[in-house]
This record gives C-alpha cells, sequence and structure tokens, in this order.
C-alpha cells in the first residue's frame, strides 16, 4: 500500500490515478467524438459536468463510500441533460463515453490498491492464496481484521487478502478489448453502451463475492450484487426494444 507516493504528502495515489483515470477518459472520449462525427469540444464541456454531478452525488451519500455503479447512473443523467440542452443524440453520445468509462475505472482501480481500500476477504488456504496481499498497519484490511479479532492490534500487518482492486482492473482489459470490436459492427446507436455497463456489471458481481466491505443483505449477495443483476436485466430489456426497432 501507498497511500502518499513519494514524500509529496500534498497528494495521495488515489488522488494522483483518478487524475490519471479522468485525463484517461477524457482522452478517448474526445477521439471517439471525433472519429464519430461529433466535435470533440462537446467533451470538454459534459465531462466537466459529469465529474461535477458525480461528486455531488457523492456527497449527498449518508456514508462517504463511493458506490460506483449509481455514481455511473448519476453520470448518465447528466450527459442525457446534456444532449437534451444541446440537441444531440444521448445513446451517440452515451457511445462516445462507454469504453473511456470503462478504461478510467481500470486506471482507478489501481488507486485503490494503492490507497488500501476495497480490499477482499483473507485469502486462507484456497486455490487463490499465492494471490494474496498482506497491508501494513493503519490501513484499512488491518483496521477491519484488528475490529473483528482476526489479528492483534499491534500486528504489523493484515491478513493476506484477495487484491479485488487489481482483479477487477485486469478484468476490464478483456472487457474492453472485446467491446471495441463490438463498437465498430454497426449495432444500433447506444448498444455500446449498453453493452459496457451491462458487462462492467457482470464483472463486479463476481467480484463482490471477494470483496470484504460487502455485507449480504439477501442470501449471499450484497447490495451491489442485486444492483448488477438490475442493471443487466434493465440493459438487455432496452438492448431488445432497441433490436426490435430495426427490424
Amino acid at each position: 500500500m501507498y497511500p502518499i507516493p513519494g514524500n509529496q504528502d500534498w497528494i495521495t495515489s488515489y488522488g494522483l490515478t483518478l487524475i490519471i483515470a479522468l485525463v484517461t477518459c477524457w482522452w478517448l472520449a474526445r477521439r471517439n467524438a471525433k472519429a464519430a462525427g461529433i466535435d470533440p469540444s462537446h467533451i470538454n464541456l459534459v465531462l466537466p459536468l459529469a465529474i461535477l454531478g458525480g461528486f455531488l452525488f457523492t456527497a449527498l451519500q449518508p456514508s462517504p463510500r463511493i458506490q460506483l455503479i449509481p455514481l455511473i447512473i448519476t453520470c448518465l443523467v447528466v450527459v442525457f441533460a446534456y444532449s437534451r440542452i444541446t440537441g444531440m443524440a444521448f445513446s451517440r453520445l452515451a457511445d462516445v463515453f462507454a469504453l473511456p468509462t470503462l478504461a478510467a475505472i481500470a486506471v482507478q482501480r489501481i488507486g485503490c490498491f494503492l490507497a488500501g481500500c476495497c480490499f477482499g476477504e483473507p485469502v486462507g488456504n484456497d486455490a487463490l492464496h499465492w494471490l494474496g496481499v498482506e497491508f501494513p498497519a493503519g490501513s484499512f484490511a488491518h483496521e477491519h481484521h484488528v475490529m473483528l479479532g482476526l489479528i492483534e492490534p499491534g500486528a504489523a500487518t493484515s491478513l493476506a487478502v484477495h487484491a479485488t482492486q487489481l482483479y477487477e482492473a485486469v478484468l476490464l482489459v478483456p472487457l474492453y478489448l472485446i467491446l471495441r470490436q463490438f463498437g465498430g459492427k454497426g449495432n444500433f446507436a447506444g448498444a455500446l453502451t449498453l453493452a459496457a455497463i451491462a458487462g462492467y456489471a457482470v464483472v463486479r458481481f463476481g467480484i463482490e463475492f471477494l470483496r470484504a466491505d460487502s455485507a449480504a443483505i439477501s442470501g449471499s449477495f450484497s447490495v451491489i450484487q442485486l444492483v448488477c443483476v438490475a442493471v443487466v436485466l434493465g440493459a438487455a430489456i432496452m438492448s431488445r426494444m432497441n433490436t426490435n426497432a430495426w427490424r
């Protein structure tokens, strides 16, 4: 865990990777906009507005924990409002941001790993024990394990846990590459956005089984997993509706 890069205590590793993630999203979205015949200057306007909307959503939450899927939906609402104001097609504008958003999430998950948040369950003696990562004293994982009585307060490190942050980042790479090919197949406008949202929901659904900060509320499923199921079903219904419209 490296929450502070070097000796520069004015910026955190999480904040630095957040900046890199947003710049990545901006650069890729501008490139996509140009390829789609959309003035790239729109990206310079709508992206900061979407970010502002996302931060306002986070600030209004009762918990400081950022819920990524609701945050993505909030950003989509901002993009929709922008498209209505400017008279642009929402589905085309959303497609411009679909893959850049996946790339940004992958980058930001590296920041989560460096900050020590979003950590996984202890690896134990399962088949993935060799992937276990120990976080130092003072980290979220260490404090969590002390609270549960799994380690002594004076322990130098946490138990070895699943690096769920890196798992997610790695899984998003093939999803990005697959959808990049999918986006050029002449599908209806908005198809890439629906595929990206559903694809991320599937990845996140699986990762949730290994995350330590996801309490089960329905059987063995967490709130986020139930949201993921709803997102996939909603994307499937909307995709079906748009497919029928083209017949």
